[in-house]
């Protein structure tokens, strides 16, 4: 009987793990982001209105000392603009687990691309799925200001792709605090979008070399140094 509770005692320990949420913040250039207000660009000198923003967080992995050492099954997230809940993904990992960074992706991997479209937050309802030749919109941010020239001044980036030459998937490494205690990570959506020069380029609708480019452009704003 003695034994039985050690093994049960072991397998139990074994399971329990820890949670914390990561915590994701849009905004424009320092502000809490709004959709549909306008915010003045100084570096443009206009106003810039986001009306839409959405784009995949997925394949979380806990980094330690550069090893892979936990892994977030099915973790493909949504982050929407619309829907407050979305910005927080809750981050469940073994108990007591030593790490020191977070790793994703932003967008959809190639492997996942190729079996077609699922459910949940990859659900094509979520109007973030091109077809099955082009795959899953990685990033979509979409607006208004005078300084883009397409008829009505709008602007729409649809990011993503993933084959071969024109893949935009990328991805970021967290550095973590010790304590691990509700990591927080800024993405400035206005000042990706005020740095694009619009006069030239305001719309991006399918896989492309201008997609790579921007998406890589897009994961430097996400601020996260001595965040934690």
């Amino acid at each position: 009987m003695a034994m039985f509770w050690q093994i049960l005692l072991f397998f139990g320990f074994s399971y329990i793990s820890a949670q914390t949420p990561l915590v994701f913040e849009l905004t424009f250039k320092g502000q809490s982001l709004i959709l549909e207000k306008s915010y003045f660009a100084e570096n443009l000198q206009d106003s810039v209105r986001i009306d839409n923003c959405k784009f995949y967080i997925s394949n979380l992995r806990f980094i330690n000392e550069g090893k892979v050492i936990s892994k977030v099954s099915n973790s493909y997230h949504l982050i929407d603009a619309t829907d407050k809940s979305t910005l927080n993904i809750p981050l469940i990992y073994p108990q007591n687990t030593i790490f020191d960074h977070l790793q994703f992706e932003i967008g959809i991997d190639s492997t996942t691309n190729a079996k077609g479209v699922f459910s949940g937050d990859l659900d094509p309802m979520h109007n973030m799925y091109w077809t099955w030749q082009s795959g899953y919109i990685n990033v979509k941010i979409e607006g208004f200001t005078k300084s883009a020239t397409t008829r009505d001044h709008s602007f729409q980036f649809h990011l993503g792709g993933y084959k071969a030459p024109f893949n935009s998937l990328q991805t970021l490494n967290i550095p973590l605090s010790s304590n691990h205690q509700k990591p927080t990570i800024k993405v400035d959506v206005g000042d990706f979008i005020t740095n694009i020069d619009l006069s030239t380029l305001a719309m991006v609708m399918s896989p492309s070399i201008k997609s790579v480019l921007l998406s890589k452009q897009f994961s430097t704003h996400f601020i996260y140094r001595n965040a934690f």
